[in-house]
C-alpha cells in the first residue's frame, strides 16, 4: 500500500509540530529548514541565541509502504501490519553511508530517520489538526545503523504499536526506533554555542562559509545538507 501524500507535506507538518513546541515544550526553535525539490522553503534563521548552547539535529524523511498480507516478505517479525521504507543501494546513492557517517563522527549531530506509520491523506490530516504527526511517526537514530556497500538493496521495516521497534534487511538487523521524538534520549551532547557550530561543521564537512555573519554561514550549511536530503534543526539546548 502506498503513501498517498508527499513528502513534503509530511516533512511540513512534522516541523511545524517541532515549531509550535508541541514536542519541543522546553526548548526554543533555531532554525528549520525544508527543502523541496522544486524550490527551497526556508524558516526564519533565528541567530538571538548565538551565546547559548545548541542542539543539532538532522531528520532524513522517508514514505514507506504498508504490508498488510501475511506473505509479506518480512510478516513473520511482526506477526501484524508493518511499514517498510527503502535505502538505495551504496553503489546509487551514498545515501545512507554519509547519513551514518554524521552521525559518528560527532555525537552532538543527532541523526534520524524519520517515517510515519499511516499512509493515507484522511490519516495525515487527522493527525496534523490534532498536532500528533510525529507522535505517529518513527524516529531511527542513524548512530546505530550498520553502513552498507555495493548494489545490495536494504530496507527498514517498523512498526509503532504496540512498541516501537525495526530491523533493517537485507540482512536481520535489530535495531531501535521512537514512536514520536524523544529528545531527551539523545541529545546528551551539545555545542558550546552558535560560532562552535558553524566552525565545526563547516570544517568537518569543507563547507565554504565567509564568517561575515551567522544567518549566511547557517544557510550555507543548511544547504550543504539539505542538497543530501537532510532537513536541519537547530534548537536551543539551554532549556
Amino acid at each position: 500500500m502506498e503513501t498517498k501524500f508527499s513528502e513534503f507535506q509530511f516533512a511540513y507538518s512534522v516541523t511545524r509540530e517541532i515549531e509550535d513546541k508541541i514536542l519541543f515544550s522546553s526548548l526554543d526553535l533555531g532554525m528549520p529548514h525544508i527543502p523541496n525539490q522544486r524550490q527551497e522553503a526556508a524558516g526564519g534563521y533565528d541567530v538571538a541565541f548565538s551565546g547559548t548552547r545548541l542542539i543539532s539535529i538532522f531528520l532524513q524523511y522517508k514514505l514507506p509502504i504498508k504490508l498488510t498480507r501475511s506473505n509479506a516478505t518480512e510478516w513473520a517479525e511482526f506477526n501484524q501490519d508493518y511499514f517498510r521504507i527503502k535505502i538505495y543501494p551504496d553503489s546509487d546513492s551514498h545515501q545512507h553511508n554519509i547519513l551514518c557517517n554524521i552521525a559518528r563522527q560527532d555525537r552532538r549531530n543527532q541523526v534520524f530517520y524519520c517515517a510515519p506509520a499511516f499512509t493515507e491523506d484522511a490519516e495525515l490530516a487527522e493527525h496534523h489538526s490534532r498536532r500528533e504527526v510525529a507522535s505517529h511517526s518513527a524516529f531511527i537514530n542513524c548512530y546505530d545503523l550498520p553502513f552498507i556497500n555495493g548494489s545490495e538493496n536494504h530496507n527498514i521495516c517498523y512498526i509503532i504499536n504496540p512498541a516501537a521497534r525495526a530491523i533493517m534487511h537485507s540482512e536481520s538487523y535489530y535495531i531501535k526506533a521512537n514512536q514520536g521524538w524523544k529528545w531527551t534520549d539523545s541529545c546528551d551532547e551539545k555545542y558550546s554555542n552558535l560560532y562552535e557550530f558553524i566552525s565545526n561543521v563547516s570544517e568537518e564537512y569543507h563547507v565554504n562559509v565567509t564568517g561575515e555573519s551567522e544567518e549566511s554561514d547557517l544557510k550555507t550549511i543548511s544547504n550543504y545538507f539539505m542538497e543530501k536530503g537532510l532537513h536541519m534543526l537547530l534548537l536551543n539546548g539551554e532549556g
